[in-house]
């Protein structure tokens, strides 16, 4: 029986550094007591992949609206760090150490409370003074009359986040195989994407690499029922990939 648990409270490393009442990818921690009541129920079925965790329900009353913290103390809850006004201003996301999983868990507050929808590359650039300039839209009030409204959102395009408009727009990559590299002799190193599903985060690296760098990347054709299946596509892609790159170099050499 394999058992894909979702964050685990009340012992571990989640309850160690970020306490009980974090939200983790949508989720928030499952108790012992409920790990073992859905462990009994897991070895009396006949499913071999099960998977448990708890959905966090957002409750939304007048009273939780006027007490939301900010968007720095959420940022700060996600890094597991008590007190973000402590923090150099100038200190990036992906200098204070953030990866893929709080990438997501980044991008997902700032499109939920900001309205505001940044990728994987565009979020490691983004400092604490940005996201001072951002509480407005989690702290800030709107008054309605029967002529105008007003509002004290701060405007998202003042924000000198130094971001491309090519990343924000293409939520998804649209080629499965993208050169990293101008390097154009040897064997070619394929390289996967992480948990974004765009290579883009790895282009610095390729520079380095002195071989042909392609990057592999999630795309609207790839299959998504399983692991197995993706991986296989993957592999033929990649093959019939590097059998066009050979052909080329051969007739270019």
């Amino acid at each position: 029986l394999a058992i894909q648990w979702g964050a685990i409270g009340d012992v571990g490393l989640i309850q160690d550094t970020m306490g009980s009442d974090v939200v983790i990818s949508g989720t928030v921690p499952q108790t012992i007591r409920s790990c073992l009541s859905v462990l009994d129920k897991f070895l009396q079925q006949n499913h071999p992949v099960v998977l448990s965790c708890v959905p966090h329900v957002l409750v939304e009353t007048s009273s939780s609206k006027s007490s939301k913290q900010g968007v720095l103390y959420a940022v700060g809850k996600i890094f597991g760090l008590s007190d973000m006004s402590s923090i150099n201003p100038e200190l990036s996301l992906g200098e204070l150490g953030m990866d893929s999983l709080i990438g997501v868990e980044l991008r997902h507050l700032l499109e939920r409370e900001c309205d505001l929808l940044l990728g994987i590359p565009e979020l490691r650039k983004l400092t604490i003074k940005d996201l001072k300039k951002l509480e407005g839209p989690m702290e800030g009030s709107v008054e309605t009359s029967d002529t105008n409204v007003t509002s004290d959102y701060p405007n998202i395009e003042e924000v000198p986040l130094y971001f491309s408009e090519l990343d924000r727009k293409q939520l998804i990559p649209k080629d499965t195989i993208v050169c990293l590299n101008s390097v154009k002799s040897g064997t070619p190193l394929f390289i996967l994407h992480p948990i974004e599903g765009t290579v883009v985060m790895l282009y610095p690296l390729a520079q380095f690499i002195s071989a042909p760098v392609f990057g592999i990347q999630y795309t609207a054709e790839a299959p998504g029922d399983s692991l197995e299946e993706l991986a296989a596509w993957y592999w033929v892609v990649s093959m019939i990939f590097c059998t066009f790159f050979t052909i080329m170099y051969l007739e270019d050499g």
